[in-house]
């Protein structure tokens, strides 16, 4: 096997695994921001992983969501939220979608294997990868700052009753 088949290889296992380790990421984060901002993000659980995965779908389905999910990390999301959030996301979203877009043009859509288009397409990657990174940052953050503002009330068990099934605690 070809030096270059090994890379390609773990290039696409490292994809996919960080593929994996986000979308369990993001799916507690939706839970999570579903607590402490009930009613701001939309569709539900199954929708919010789903979305990244649908091809054509996933060019702009999920960037509503982390906006969403942003929004929702902060307590009183109903209040108005920062503009900053807002642009770092399209910023984010722009890259990867820019990125998808050269490198289906690089894989035989008008000029295959084309230098520029390649670099432009890595370029892209890269730079996607880095504001994910910030995304997942300040998501985190304004999570941990909610729950530790107490927004979030600690699940409490409930004894079951004899009239009928536990009861859920009523978050506030």
């Amino acid at each position: 096997m070809p030096a270059g088949s090994w890379v390609t290889t773990l290039c696409l296992w490292g994809t996919v695994l960080t593929t994996a380790v986000f979308l369990v990421w993001f799916a507690r984060c939706r839970r999570t921001a579903d607590l402490l901002s009930p009613g701001v993000v939309r569709g539900s659980a199954a929708w919010g992983v789903l979305a990244w995965l649908i091809p054509v779908v996933c060019l702009w389905a999920p960037r509503p969501l982390v906006q969403d999910v942003l929004r929702a990390s902060t307590p009183r999301a109903g209040d108005a939220a920062p503009a900053r959030s807002d642009t770092l996301v399209d910023v984010w979203w722009g890259a990867w979608v820019g990125h998808a877009l050269f490198a289906v043009v690089c894989n035989g859509y008008g000029a295959p294997g084309s230098p520029a288009l390649t670099v432009a397409a890595d370029v892209l990657y890269g730079a996607a990868a880095v504001l994910a990174v910030a995304v997942i940052q300040r998501i985190t953050a304004r999570q941990a700052a909610g729950i530790a503002a107490g927004a979030v009330a600690p699940a409490r068990a409930v004894a079951p009753t004899p009239a009928g099934p536990p009861q859920l605690p009523q978050l506030s």
